[in-house]
């Protein structure tokens, strides 16, 4: 997988590294993760960069936390490639209700921001947001298995 980091490296979603970076990884034939919050990392830029490349799946890396959440799933629901990073957002199980409702379990993928975040809590805090079982296997890891060609 791909890391882009926007806000560290000044490379906007819709900007000229982005898509070298894309381009690459359409070649390898590879999944991207793309930060999301911030400078140079909005939501919409992410899914416009999504639905370039529909051929390239992208998690969107916190979805768009906190102030873009809205915009982070307006943006997943535009692309069926881009799925929704719950990174640190695990710690607002209704932030990511509405992402799982809205999008689907099938689109979320579980992060906890470690090592500036204890994945223990991250897991608890999305357990009890009561999604279900088949839901949290989703998002606990089937999901990003799926992604990586690494699933059972």
């Amino acid at each position: 997988m791909l890391k882009i980091m926007p806000a560290i490296y000044n490379a906007p979603p819709t900007g000229a590294a982005a898509r070298a970076l894309m381009d690459v990884a359409r070649e390898l034939g590879i999944a991207v993760n793309i930060h999301s919050g911030g400078n140079n990392s909005h939501p919409l830029e992410i899914g416009a960069l999504a639905r370039r490349y529909p051929e390239v799946p992208i998690i969107m890396d916190h979805m768009g936390y906190r102030n873009e959440g809205r915009a982070a799933i307006v943006a997943a629901q535009d692309s069926p490639n881009l799925y929704l990073g719950a990174t640190i957002a695990a710690f607002e199980p209704s932030f990511v209700a509405a992402a799982v409702g809205e999008v689907g379990a099938e689109r979320v993928i579980f992060g906890s921001n470690w090592p500036n975040c204890y994945p223990d809590l991250a897991l608890e805090a999305l357990r009890r947001g009561g999604f279900g079982r088949e839901a949290e296997a989703l998002i606990f890891g089937e999901n990003l298995a799926r992604l990586l060609g690494i699933a059972a």
